[in-house]
């Protein structure tokens, strides 16, 4: 780019050009980089670079085909690498450093945060933000827009995942990550005696598969076998909680979200949508989770079950006011809430399941289970076709409302029967 002299002494040009040094240069002049929005000012001697006044410890972003990190409190490019080979060593360099920078610099206890910008940032190799890699608390990912900034986790061979992270109030936003077949699972969070994870934050974030829809104009939806989009692993005895995940996206996975091991508990999940995924779009095998307001869909190929609840350590759930469309060819009843055989006090309520016959209707469990051990709080409405069966069991609460769509005739249940009102 051609240095370009503008007036009030404003000289504008790239981060990547030789900031000129004549005599014609007054003190005071400005040079603003217009690719990474750093100011600097000519003492007559040397440009220095303004302070920047941002919570950020470094910005990340592309220039041509090299990724940079810039240092916020220092204005220098401290890392950077071919972003056509891989952006992860950059990025992980950032994140590992933020100990060491301004303000910051001697606290091992909470660590500042990375921007990055706009992008796709190709990572052929894993991004490890854990205390393994010194990594202090309170680490922030942070993107510019979600959509706009994507982490392609693109290895050639198997990894496990693509970002691994365990550190407690730390926080994820504004982020697409996106996994290639060879990603097993594209963001892991697990815990350690030392570090468990807790007061986690995910917020505003997308996990894709590979063709995940719309990808690139043509994606097909299809999920890719088994690949996890964020997988909790609270095997150890060393409890995962208080968890928030809020207007996130799972888009073409296997599944969308597990919470693995009874030692993850209390994640609040809401206002997130769960679109083209396998069998237990989410997988619980822990307690005291809350779901709500969440969108859960499938089609003809893929979706039996939305929202699976597998052993008796999953307790004391609460599952509300989400509508799952499931439509998997050849299962006349898909799930979507799943209970397992033992699983105590989990509360479900106003969730809605489309199944593939076409007719809506309330469900606490659309086929047969054996559990009886769960405890709906309230009465529940239900809603589909005079044909359809309606449920009975000891799930049914006495005094819930059936209304037939077709005919408009309401039935109550009494505990043991559907009675038509008068």
């Amino acid at each position: 780019m051609t240095i370009k002299y503008l007036a009030g002494n404003t000289i504008t040009g790239l981060a990547a050009d030789t900031k000129p040094t004549t005599a014609l240069i007054q003190p005071g002049a400005r040079f603003l980089e217009t690719d990474t929005n750093q100011e600097y000012f000519w003492s007559g001697s040397e440009w220095l670079a303004k302070a920047t006044d941002t919570p950020w410890t470094y910005t990340v972003y592309k220039a041509g085909t090299t990724v940079k990190a810039k240092n916020n409190t220092t204005g220098a490019i401290d890392y950077s690498g071919d972003a056509t080979v891989d952006c992860s060593p950059t990025i992980q360099s950032a994140i590992h450093n933020v100990a060491n920078v301004g303000s910051d610099a001697g606290d091992a206890e909470f660590g500042a945060g990375i921007f990055i910008k706009k992008g796709v940032y190709k990572c052929t190799t894993y991004i490890d933000a854990s205390a393994a890699n010194g990594v202090r608390n309170g680490i922030r990912l942070k993107g510019e827009c979600t959509g706009g900034t994507v982490l392609s986790f693109e290895p050639v061979s198997t990894l496990l995942a693509g970002l691994f992270i365990n550190q407690n109030f730390s926080s994820l936003s504004d982020l697409t990550f996106r996994g290639n077949t060879n990603i097993g699972n594209i963001v892991y969070m697990y815990t350690t005696l030392a570090n468990r994870a807790r007061n986690f934050t995910i917020n505003n974030c997308h996990f894709e598969g590979p063709n995940a829809y719309p990808f690139a104009g043509n994606g097909t939806g299809e999920p890719s076998g088994s690949q996890i989009g964020l997988f909790q692993d609270g095997q150890l005895a060393s409890w995962i909680y208080w968890w928030k995940i809020t207007n996130c996206t799972f888009n073409a996975l296997g599944r969308a979200l597990v919470s693995f091991g009874e030692y993850g508990t209390s994640i609040q999940i809401s206002n997130c949508n769960f679109l083209y995924c396998t069998t237990a779009i989410i997988l619980i095998d822990s307690g005291q989770h809350t779901i709500s307001n969440c969108t859960i869909q499938g089609d003809s190929n893929y979706g039996e079950t939305g929202i699976s609840i597998v052993t008796s350590t999953a307790a004391s759930n609460q599952i509300k006011n989400v509508i799952a469309d499931l439509r998997k060819t050849g299962r006349t009843n898909c799930q979507a809430v799943l209970l397992g055989s033992g699983t105590p006090l989990n509360v479900i309520q106003n969730v809605y399941n489309i199944n593939e016959n076409g007719s809506t209707f309330v469900t606490l469990r659309d086929n047969v289970g054996v559990n009886t051990t769960y405890n709906i709080a309230n009465p529940q409405f239900y809603h589909g076709l005079s044909t359809d069966t309606k449920p009975t069991g000891t799930s049914i609460i006495a005094g819930s409302r059936f209304l037939a769509t077709d005919t408009r005739v309401e039935y109550v249940y009494n505990g043991s029967t559907w009675s038509a009102m008068a």
